[in-house]
């Protein structure tokens, strides 16, 4: 095998490598964009918390 076609097969794996990475965080991305809405609430929820905790020991 000569040294241009192993870089060939490296950089074939790399790119697929690529891709794979790139379709997982893709996929993971779009699944969570139906959770940002409860994800927002949960904060919201949670900083009216801590505004009410902050005004009862003031």
């Amino acid at each position: 095998m000569t040294q241009s076609n192993r870089n060939e097969q490296t950089l074939s794996r790399s790119c697929r490598n690529c891709l794979i990475l790139l379709g997982l965080l893709l996929s993971a991305c779009v699944s969570a964009c139906s959770t940002t809405e409860g994800f927002g609430n949960d904060v919201k929820h949670l900083g009216g918390d801590i505004e009410g905790s902050a005004a009862r020991n003031k």
